[in-house]
């Protein structure tokens, strides 16, 4: 190019790689336009990079796209295609296998716009890249990344303020707090009222065990009573492991784990009244109320005859 100057020094100069002079007597150098490159000083033209190639910073030289990537049709970007994900938004550099838990459905996904499948979260403390943790109820999780009304925090376990404890993961909306307060000592006074029974029940037997005597009818009376309390034990230990059976990361036939599904909803429904969730509502304090209840829970048995 030659470029003007007051003295009107006829001298021209090279146009360096990346740019370009129409004609000799062009006054200046032009940068190629995007998609385009000039690989060698002195061009008068640039040329586009080929499919998959785009223009380098200085528009000198085309550089591959990465593996898995491809470029758009004006050879301006790289995107990664179906089922891959790229860690930084605009030109992808590194197209990454679609994490388990993840959504790439589709083309120029990026860590940004990567979406959770129905049933995990994405984990928000691990920022270089997109992992996601499997949510202990799935429908709590919703593929869009939000949480199910009353739901938040990791993996949506967190109960929202207005919301309780409706089983080991769910939540559900407080009734009014004298409601609440007077369901709680309902449930407490009818695991009480039961224990007490079966106590009596168990003092019962033994009684009348040992004042019987050792006739046949008293033997009888004895083994029959026996029983009944054998049996009654070996009920309530089944409901108990029942209910947390689901618990374990088993994979239950199904017809095993749509009965015990049944049977946990009675102790789920127990555990929801015995919560106190909602009657801490308000309530400033750094224990969270699971703790609290748990140890309510321990120290139960002690009030129980």
């Amino acid at each position: 190019y030659m470029p003007t100057a007051p003295e009107r020094v006829m001298e021209c100069f090279d146009c360096p790689a990346g740019t370009y002079a129409a004609t000799s007597v062009s006054t200046s150098c032009t940068q190629c336009a995007p998609g385009k490159v000039s690989t060698v000083a002195q061009s008068s033209s640039c040329v586009p990079c080929l499919e998959n190639y785009i223009p380098d910073d200085a528009r000198s030289a085309c550089v591959a796209c990465p593996a898995n990537g491809e470029s758009d049709t004006n050879r301006t970007s790289c995107y990664c295609l179906k089922g891959f994900y790229s860690l930084e938004a605009g030109s992808a550099t590194t197209c990454n296998d679609c994490p388990t838990g993840g959504v790439c459905d589709s083309p120029n996904t990026t860590i940004d716009t990567i979406l959770p499948a129905l049933g995990y979260w994405r984990d928000i403390y691990v920022e270089a890249t997109a992992e996601y943790i499997q949510c202990p109820v799935a429908y709590i999780c919703k593929d869009d990344g939000s949480c199910y009304s009353g739901s938040e925090g990791i993996a949506c376990t967190v109960c929202k303020s207005g919301y309780g404890r409706l089983n080991d993961y769910e939540c559900e909306r407080c009734p009014p707090l004298l409601l609440n307060i007077l369901r709680i000592f309902g449930a407490y006074f009818l695991v009480m009222a039961a224990g007490i029974l079966l106590t009596y029940i168990n003092v019962n037997t033994a009684s009348r065990s040992i004042v019987e005597n050792d006739t046949f009818r008293g033997a009888k009376n004895r083994k029959d009573n026996g029983r009944s309390s054998i049996i009654l034990k070996i009920l309530l230990n089944t409901i108990q492991f029942n209910a947390i059976a689901l618990s374990f990361e088993y994979r239950w036939p199904a017809a095993v784990h749509n009965l015990l599904r049944v049977q946990s909803y009675g102790g789920n429904a127990m555990a929801s009244l015995m919560n106190v969730d909602c009657a801490l509502q308000g309530v400033h304090s750094k224990i969270r109320p699971f703790y609290i209840n748990s140890l309510i829970i321990a120290i139960f048995p002690i009030f129980i005859p």
